[in-house]
């Protein structure tokens, strides 16, 4: 239906608007030509298909284009004007600071974010980013492998809980973490270069055309452009995933 190289099913959580239409099956037009498998590392063939073909994010980018076009028609969404009749969700209280009991305090930047709040890494400070299934550990630096302490120390935790931990990347191994390149000094998370020139490439062309179909070039830009907005610039990090 998509014209991947291999039938493999991909499940999308998603409360899109008109989301019954990417429920979608092979319709035959085509043949599978590629195997599954791993390879002589022992990485699964299927990988390459974690980046999703092109015809199937046009179809995420229309069902996202009908989202905001409802979000508009009936003033509902995060900043819409009607107000909801569901119960606001309350924030977690997970993140921790140090004590005289505590000798290392764990910020959520999850939860700081949702309260307009920064924090400040420190000694004794770090901090925690989840994003889907990638957890960061961010730490200033001061004490050498405390990220990666903690790093295991949240994936023993949630294995214990039952929970699956096949990745952990400890920071000397890391290049890149949700999506973003590393910078050691001076601490930065920067776009990574491929993709700040397809995003480019993805907003010229609208800039360049006659006619646009706003309900398929702006969706497929949208997708074609990652998130500009990295979650904070650190110095040493501890990964899992």
């Amino acid at each position: 239906m998509t014209g991947a190289e291999l039938k493999k099913g991909t499940t999308l959580c998603t409360n899109l608007v008109g989301r019954a239409r990417l429920r979608l099956r092979c319709d035959g037009p085509h043949k599978h030509t590629f195997r599954g498998g791993r390879d002589r590392r022992g990485v699964y063939k299927t990988r390459f298909l974690q980046t999703y073909r092109p015809k199937l994010c046009g179809l995420i980018a229309l069902r996202i284009v009908d989202t905001i076009e409802e979000m508009v028609r009936s003033g509902q969404g995060p900043t819409g004007w009607a107000r909801s009749h569901e119960k606001t969700v309350r924030v977690s209280a997970w993140s921790t600071t140090p004590s005289a009991t505590r000798p290392v305090g764990v910020a959520i930047l999850n939860e700081e974010s949702a309260r307009g709040r920064a924090p400040t890494l420190e000694d004794r400070q770090l901090s925690l980013y989840l994003h889907v299934d990638d957890t960061v550990i961010l730490a200033d630096g001061t004490t050498a492998g405390r990220a990666d302490r903690v790093m295991h120390g949240v994936a023993d935790g949630l294995q214990e809980a039952g929970f699956g931990v096949d990745d952990r990347s400890e920071d000397r191994q890391l290049e890149k973490v949700v999506g973003y390149e590393l910078q050691r000094r001076p601490a930065k998370i920067r776009l990574p270069g491929v993709k700040s020139v397809l995003l480019e490439d993805a907003l010229l062309y609208l800039v360049r055309a006659a006619l646009a179909d706003t309900r398929a070039d702006m969706g497929r830009a949208t997708l074609a452009g990652p998130s500009l907005y990295p979650a904070c610039c650190v110095q040493i990090f501890g990964h899992l995933s």
